[in-house]
């Protein structure tokens, strides 16, 4: 009952679908909509002192991902889980041969899961699913310090 949530939306239209779905779900009153860039929201909060996040889900535009997190550390304490969506791209992060994707989401990813894997204050594994969109992943980060 005491559980509040807060999302950051940056599309007007995807926003107000969210809102509604709220509503008609009958949870609006825990959930906290921001209608913004998620960079400038999240620095707010970080500005703002907000509490801890127990649970933070990064699922924005590729190429800033590692922006996302660096600001989620700031959102997070110690036992947080960070989880990062959509990181394995079709499997075009690594593709097989000698070539990597020049992809920009891709580039992206590949700093993502490079800050995951090198910062101590993280705990990270990643897991590949397949589905209706074929290959793809989350990582899932627990936030160690």
């Amino acid at each position: 009952e005491d559980l509040e949530i807060t999302t950051i939306e940056v599309d007007q239209y995807h926003a107000s679908v969210a809102a509604e779905n709220f509503e008609d779900a009958g949870v609006a009153e825990m959930i906290t909509l921001i209608n913004d860039d998620a960079a400038e929201a999240m620095q707010q909060m970080i500005d703002a002192d907000v509490a801890p996040y127990d649970f933070i889900f990064i699922d924005a535009d590729k190429q800033n991902n590692t922006n996302y997190l660096e600001m989620a550390k700031e959102l997070a304490r110690k036992g947080t889980v960070i989880v990062g969506d959509n990181v394995v791209r079709r499997g075009e992060i690594f593709p097989s041969g000698t070539e990597l994707s020049n992809d920009q989401k891709c580039i992206g990813i590949r700093n993502f899961l490079s800050v995951l894997g090198s910062n101590s204050h993280f705990s990270s594994t990643a897991v590949q699913t397949v589905g209706s969109k074929g290959y793809d992943g989350f990582t899932l980060t627990i936030i160690t310090t």
